[in-house]
């Protein structure tokens, strides 16, 4: 049931449908920063009709007519010589932060199965307790007529009977505590599924029947395992993309030189539009160099050194935590070991006394 609630979770958790969407998103953005380091092609063809005057400045010749055709087909390539690689650099950032959101999704994807598991195992905790609360009820009143019975043949007094009462009562007052936090684990849980508060199905089990333990963690694993975690790896291709956008940003300090050309043809009728004579071409190379934005683009540079530098803190955080949550979940864990074995031996020497008295 469990494993079939996780599966429901990772089809249909909102957070695990947004963290797909933003992998969707950076994948398209990295697509786009491609497209920067090959030729830019376009083409492009418009025609018109004019008329000009014949009695302005310039008469026109009697043979000329004063209504004209112009039709134009062209192809416009340009390109731009990543001399200083702020374009390679610009791909790179937008090919790290597609990476990144890869691991924030499956960083949401462990979180959504722990949650889910938590969230479950605190449900049949619950279940269990109302259980034993049940059951405790059902003790009492039975104690309570015992005792209400042993009150009238004069074996006990009244004070007898008020404590049963009192016993009784407090069991009783559990109960829509209990059924109140089981109603409130079962929404929560399915707000995990993507689904509507509703009830949870559980598995049958037996009573006093206990899921199995989970597998010892082995000793002497080497801590270069914490780098699988996702949110250790979203961290540093992060990382990756603030440096690689502070080398876009540097770069635009230097000159932008591009190659442009252009093919076309040019003529006043349609059926002559592509013979030889209609021909025309331009080729050309731009040089930019910024003047008054140089200023500006410093500042850019101190910007995006800023965020590198956020970006280095903030891995460093990570990895710090990292090793923190690993260690507190094996301290974690060997404590719980330690309580359960105590509460063991407590359960057993219960046990014991009761049947010492008995016998």
């Amino acid at each position: 049931m469990l494993e079939k609630l996780i599966r429901t979770a990772l089809a249909q958790n909102y957070d695990v449908k947004i963290a797909l969407a933003r992998v969707e998103e950076f994948r398209a953005a990295a697509g786009i920063a491609g497209f920067g380091s090959i030729p830019q092609v376009s083409a492009g063809g418009t025609t018109s009709r004019s008329r000009v005057s014949t009695v302005g400045p310039t008469p026109l010749p009697a043979s000329a007519a004063a209504v004209r055709n112009t039709y134009n087909a062209q192809l416009d390539v340009s390109y731009e010589v990543d001399l200083w690689q702020r374009v390679a650099s610009a791909t790179a950032a937008a090919r790290a932060d597609f990476v990144a959101s890869q691991f924030a999704r499956d960083a949401v994807r462990v979180a959504v199965v722990a949650n889910v598991a938590n969230a479950y195992f605190n449900l049949r905790a619950l279940d269990q307790q109302l259980a034993v609360t049940e059951r405790t009820v059902g003790t009492r009143e039975k104690f309570l007529e015992l005792t209400r019975a042993q009150f009238e043949r004069g074996v006990v007094s009244g004070l007898d009977v008020s404590r049963a009462e009192a016993s009784l009562a407090t069991a009783r007052a559990v109960l829509p505590d209990l059924k109140s936090q089981i109603a409130q684990a079962e929404n929560a849980l399915q707000i995990l599924l993507g689904e509507n508060p509703a009830a949870i199905l559980r598995d049958a089990r037996g009573e006093g029947e206990y899921f199995a333990a989970p597998p010892e963690v082995p000793t002497g694993l080497p801590s270069a395992l914490i780098e699988r975690r996702p949110d250790l790896r979203q961290a540093e291709n992060t990382l990756i993309g603030a440096n690689a956008r502070l080398r876009a940003i540097k770069a635009s300090l230097f000159p932008t030189i591009s190659l442009t050309g252009s093919l076309g043809s040019q003529s006043a009728a349609l059926d002559n539009l592509f013979s030889g004579p209609a021909k025309t071409w331009l080729f050309g190379l731009n040089l930019l160099q910024p003047i008054i934005d140089t200023n500006r683009n410093k500042y850019q540079v101190e910007i995006y050194t800023a965020r590198e530098k956020q970006a280095i803190l903030q891995y460093q955080q990570t990895v710090a935590q990292a090793f923190r949550e690993v260690s507190d979940a094996l301290v974690a864990r060997a404590g719980y070991r330690d309580t359960l074995r105590a509460q063991d031996e407590q359960i057993a020497a219960l046990k014991s006394e009761i049947g010492r008295a008995h016998v």
